[in-house]
C-alpha cells in the first residue's frame, strides 16, 4: 500500500523562485482562495502546516524549533492562543465547537453565528477556518479533522479542501500510513494540511488538563518532546513535502485525470495550461507493497547527575486554624479551592463508645466514602489508613475499608487529589471532583452510621503550599532532617536536594521512575505532576503500518509508567548551581555588587532574630557565640566555611526550635557593578565563595530577556530542586537523577570521521583548560 509522486516538467528552478520570492515580500500582500487552494499575493499555494504551542517548549527553544520545521518543508506554524494564560479569569473562548453545538441545539447554532461573525468583522484580510465544524457559516471555511481527509469535500464549492490537525495520534504513528495519508489527501485536490503536532512539548506545572493528563504532550511529533528530530518521521515527511512542492503548479492549477491500473491501482494525473504535470500512482492494497529502507534514530538518556544528598519534611494532616472552615455537609471540590491547588482537606470527628463490640477483638468497621474524583487518601487519627484512585475511563472512585479506631473521640481526614480539569466535551459545569458522599461507617452496635451530614473542617491546600516550600525563600521556613533521619516510605513528604547544572546544552529530563506520585520543582518552577503508580493497559503488540490506523492499533508502554522521563528545560538553571546575591543600597536593590576584601561584620544574630536588613534585633533565642564563630571562620578571608552545628555555636541555646542565622557586613569599599553583571553566591560542597562572572553585551541581553520571560527568573526561587511526594514510597535515592536526551543514528558507520576527531580536540582542549591554574 503507497503512494509514489512523479514529476514531469522542467519549471524546478522557476517554481523555487516565485515560492521563495512570495514569502519573503515585505509589502503589503493579499491572502484569498477558490475551490484550488489559498491564494498568496495572487498565487494559489500548497500550504503544509504543523502545530507548535508556544507555552509548551520554552523560549530559548523557539528558533531551534522554527529552523528545524522550515528545513522539514513546513510553511506554516499553526498555535493556539492559550486563553488560561491571557485571561485566566473570567471569560471562556471555546475550541473545537461543533461537538458543542450538537449538545446544545439552537443556542449553540447563535452561538457559532456570533463567533463567525466577530471574526469576519475584525478585517484581518486573510480567510478564517473552523475546525470540527460542518457548518461553517460563509465565508468561514470548514476543515477536515481525522487521519484520513482524502474522503473530504468543503460544504461550498467554492471553498479550498483543508485538513486542519491531520494525524499524529497518541501514543504513536507509523510514518508510512501518516505520509500514505498526507499524499492521499493531496491527491484528491486538498491544498492545506496540518500536522497536529508537529512540535508537542510538555505541559508544565498544573496546566496538563484532563483529568489524568501527564505533563508529556509529545504526540509522537516529528519534533519530540525536547526538540530533537524524531526520525525516520522527520526526515521522511520532509522528503514527501519536498516532492509536493516540486508539482505545485500543476496540482493547484486542474483536476486530476484519473486512469486505473488494475485492482486497487490508479494513476492521478495533473496537468496545467503552462505544460506543468505531475502524477500519483497509487496502490491501495495493503497486502501487496514494496519495503524501502530509511534513516532512522533513537533517542537515549545518559546519565549526567549522580549521588544527591537530599533532605525531607514531613506534613501533618489538616488542623483546624485560621485557614480552615466549618460546614455541615460535603462541598464540590474545584468550587472550593478555584482550581489554586490539587488538593482539599475534608475533616471530622466521631466519637467511639467503649462498649462497642469491635473493641473487644472484632472486625474493625468500615468506612465507605465515595468521591467524584481523582483521588483520595484517608487519614485515621493522624496515621494513613488507605488509598483510592479513579480511572481515565472513570475517575469516580470509592473507598472501602476497615478503619482503625480507638474509643472516644477520632479524627477522619480526607485529602482529595484532583488531577487536572476537564478539556474537552460539553457542560463544564456539570463536572464534578472531591468528596460529594455518601460518607459512612459500618460494624457498629447501631449498623450503619451515616457522616455525609455532619460538620466537616475544610482546609484548601497543603501546608508547604501555603509555606511555599518550593521556593528558596520557603524552604528556610521549616526544619529539614538529612541523612539517616530522610523520611522512606511515608506520605505528605517533600523531599529538596541542590546540585550543580549538568555540563552542556543537551536537553535534560529527570527519571522519575522511582518515584509514585507528586509534583517536581526546579529552583521554584513547577515542571509538573508525576504518577508513576499509574501504570498504562493495554496490548502492545508489533506494530504493522498496513491498513487503516486507529489509536488502539499501535500501542507502547503496557504495564509500565505512562511517563517516566520529564522535561527540565535548560532556562531552569542558573550556572554553577547558583544563589544569586542581593544587596540593599538605600532604597535600591542592585544585583552585581561585590564586596572588597576589608569588610567587617557589623550585626550577627543567630538563633531567632527579628526585624530586617539593616535593623535586626535579638530574638527571645540566641547563641552568644555567633559572632565569635563567623569573626573567626570569615573576616580577612576571600570565602569562608562555616559548619552549622550547635558545638561550634556553644550548644543548641533553644532546643526543638527553628533558628536561622542573619549576617550584615560592611566595608570601606564596595564596588559596584552592572545590574546586568553576573555576581553569584555559590554554594557548593558546604563551602560559600562569592564569584564574579563578566558577561559580553549578547548575554547581557540574553540575560535580561530571561529575567523577563525565561524559566526561573524569580530570584527567590533559585537553585532548588524540590519533590512533593504524595504517596508512600521510598525516597528519592536516584543514582541517576537527570538524564540527557540525545539523537543517535542506528548506523554509527555513517557519521563522518572529522566530527570524531573535533570532538577528541575539543575534549583535549577542555582538558587542558581544567588543568590550567585558577
Amino acid at each position: 500500500m503507497g503512494l509514489s509522486v512523479a514529476m514531469c516538467c522542467n519549471a524546478f528552478l522557476l517554481v523555487l523562485l516565485l515560492v521563495f520570492s512570495s514569502w519573503i515580500y515585505c509589502g503589503e500582500g493579499s491572502v484569498s482562495y477558490d475551490s484550488k487552494s489559498i491564494s498568496v499575493n495572487g498565487r494559489r499555494k500548497i500550504l503544509i502546516s504543523g502545530s507548535i504551542h508556544y507555552p509548551r517548549s520554552t523560549p530559548e527553544m523557539w528558533p531551534d524549533l522554527i529552523q528545524k520545521a522550515k528545513e522539514g518543508g513546513i510553511d506554516v506554524i499553526q498555535t493556539y492562543v492559550f486563553w488560561n494564560g491571557h485571561e485566566p479569569e473570567p471569560g471562556k473562548i471555546e475550541n473545537e465547537y461543533g461537538p458543542m453545538e450538537y449538545e446544545l441545539g439552537e443556542p449553540g447554532r447563535a452561538y457559532t453565528e456570533w463567533a463567525a461573525k466577530m471574526a469576519v468583522d475584525l478585517g484581518t484580510g486573510v480567510p478564517w477556518i473552523m475546525c470540527k465544524q460542518d457548518d461553517a457559516p460563509d465565508p468561514i471555511i470548514n476543515t477536515c479533522n481525522g487521519f484520513y481527509c482524502d474522503y473530504f469535500l468543503p460544504i461550498r464549492l467554492i471553498n479550498p479542501r483543508c485538513g486542519l490537525k491531520h494525524g499524529l495520534a497518541v501514543p504513536y504513528r507509523p510514518v508510512e500510513d501518516l505520509a500514505f495519508s498526507v499524499a492521499k489527501f493531496i491527491q484528491k485536490g486538498g491544498s492545506y494540511i496540518n500536522y497536529y503536532m508537529y512540535h508537542g512539548g510538555t505541559n508544565f506545572g498544573r496546566t496538563a488538563g484532563g483529568p489524568f493528563i501527564a505533563t508529556s504532550y509529545d504526540y509522537d511529533a516529528p519534533l519530540d518532546e525536547y526538540g530533537l528530530l524524531r526520525q525516520p518521521k522527520w526526515g521522511h515527511l520532509k522528503d514527501l513535502h519536498r516532492a509536493i512542492k516540486l508539482c505545485e503548479p500543476a496540482l493547484v492549477s486542474a483536476d486530476p485525470t484519473v486512469t486505473p491500473l488494475g485492482n486497487n491501482q490508479e494513476a492521478h494525473v495533473f496537468k496545467s495550461k503552462s505544460g506543468a504535470c505531475a502524477a500519483f500512482l497509487a496502490n491501495y492494497d495493503q497486502h501487496s507493497f514494496a519495503k524501502i529502507g530509511a534513516q532512522s534514530a533513537q533517542m537515549k538518556m545518559t546519565p549526567v547527575s549522580k549521588g544527591f544528598s537530599w533532605e525531607s519534611y514531613n506534613e501533618e494532616t489538616a488542623s483546624r486554624d485560621d485557614n480552615s472552615f466549618t460546614m455541615v455537609g460535603l462541598v464540590e471540590q474545584i468550587n472550593t479551592t478555584r482550581d489554586n491547588t490539587d488538593y482539599l482537606w475534608y475533616t471530622t470527628d466521631v466519637n467511639i463508645d467503649p462498649s462497642e463490640g469491635f473493641m473487644r477483638g472484632g472486625k474493625w468497621p468500615v468506612l465507605t466514602v465515595l468521591s467524584a474524583g481523582h483521588a483520595l487518601h484517608v487519614f485515621i487519627n493522624g496515621q494513613l489508613s488507605g488509598t483510592a484512585y479513579g480511572s481515565l475511563e472513570d475517575p469516580r472512585l470509592t473507598f472501602s475499608e476497615g478503619v482503625n479506631l480507638k474509643a472516644g473521640v477520632n479524627q477522619i481526614a480526607l485529602l482529595s487529589i484532583a488531577v487536572g480539569l476537564p478539556n474537552v466535551g460539553p457542560h463544564f459545569e456539570t463536572w464534578k471532583a472531591g468528596v460529594l458522599g455518601p460518607v459512612s461507617l459500618s460494624g457498629l452496635n447501631e449498623g450503619k452510621r451515616d457522616l455525609t451530614w455532619q460538620k466537616w473542617s475544610y482546609k484548601v491546600g497543603l501546608k508547604g503550599e501555603s509555606l511555599s516550600l518550593h521556593s528558596l525563600s520557603g524552604s528556610s521556613s521549616v526544619e529539614w532532617v538529612e541523612g539517616s533521619y530522610v523520611t522512606e516510605r511515608q506520605p505528605l513528604t517533600w523531599y529538596k536536594t541542590t546540585f550543580k547544572a549538568p555540563d552542556g546544552d543537551e536537553p535534560l529530563a529527570l527519571d522519575m521512575n522511582s518515584m509514585s506520585k507528586g509534583q517536581v520543582w526546579i529552583n521554584g518552577q513547577s515542571i509538573g505532576r508525576y504518577w508513576n503508580q499509574y501504570k498504562a493497559s493495554g496490548d502492545c503488540v508489533p506494530c504493522n503500518y498496513a491498513g487503516w490506523f486507529n489509536e488502539k492499533k499501535c500501542l507502547s508502554n503496557c504495564g509500565e509508567a505512562s511517563q517516566r522521563w520529564y522535561h527540565v528545560p535548560r532556562s531552569c538553571f542558573i550556572p554553577l548551581e547558583t544563589y544569586w546575591l542581593y544587596l540593599k543600597n538605600g532604597e535600591e536593590i542592585l544585583m552585581g555588587s561585590l564586596w572588597s576584601e576589608d569588610f567587617r561584620l557589623s550585626n550577627l544574630l543567630a538563633g531567632t532574630p527579628r526585624g530586617v536588613c539593616g535593623d535586626f534585633r535579638q530574638g527571645t533565642c540566641h547563641a552568644f557565640h555567633s559572632y565569635d564563630v563567623f569573626e573567626r571562620y570569615c573576616v580577612g578571608q576571600q570565602s569562608c566555611t562555616v559548619p552549622v552545628t550547635p558545638e561550634i555555636f556553644g550548644g543548641d541555646p533553644c532546643p526543638n526550635i527553628m533558628k536561622k542565622l542573619s549576617v550584615e557586613a560592611e566595608a570601606k569599599t564596595i564596588l559596584i557593578a552592572s545590574p546586568l553583571e553576573n555576581l553569584l553566591l555559590q554554594v557548593e560542597e558546604n563551602s560559600v565563595k562569592i564569584q564574579s562572572l563578566p558577561v559580553n553585551d549578547d548575554e547581557k541581553i540574553a540575560q535580561q530577556e530571561k529575567q523577563e520571560t525565561g524559566c526561573g527568573a524569580d530570584p527567590e526561587n533559585l537553585a532548588r530542586s524540590l519533590l512533593l511526594e504524595i504517596l508512600p514510597s521510598s525516597s528519592p535515592k536516584w543514582d541517576e537523577l537527570f538524564s540527557k536526551s540525545e539523537d543517535f543514528d542506528d548506523d554509527p558507520g555513517e557519521k563522518s570521521g572529522s566530527g570524531q576527531e573535533e570532538r577528541e580536540e575539543e575534549e583535549e582542549a577542555s582538558e587542558e583548560e581544567e588543568a590550567r591554574p585558577k
